[in-house]
């Protein structure tokens, strides 16, 4: 009987974790503002300011997928679109 409570217990533990990872990943970071929604795929490289010479992060999405995001987002960005081919 302790047996079978520890594992039911584990495995709720277990979906818990998951679930936060999940809900934590959708809202971490912002999508950029700059970029239109599908059917586009896109990269966004934001710069440490208006020279745009320090690339400080990039954001990119693949054809309707979720958008990655690494390093900072900055009011200084530069933004490459390109038309997904679902055919």
């Amino acid at each position: 009987m302790n047996r079978a409570r520890n594992f039911l217990r584990s495995r709720l533990n277990l979906l818990v974790v998951l679930l936060v990872a999940l809900i934590a990943s959708l809202t971490a970071l912002p999508q950029p503002s700059a970029i239109a929604a599908c059917p586009d795929a896109a990269r966004v490289n934001y710069y440490s300011d208006a020279t745009h010479t320090t690339l400080v992060g990039t954001c990119w999405h693949n054809c309707c997928e979720l958008w990655t995001c690494t390093g900072q987002i900055t009011d200084f960005y530069t933004v490459r679109k390109r038309v997904c081919d679902f055919s």
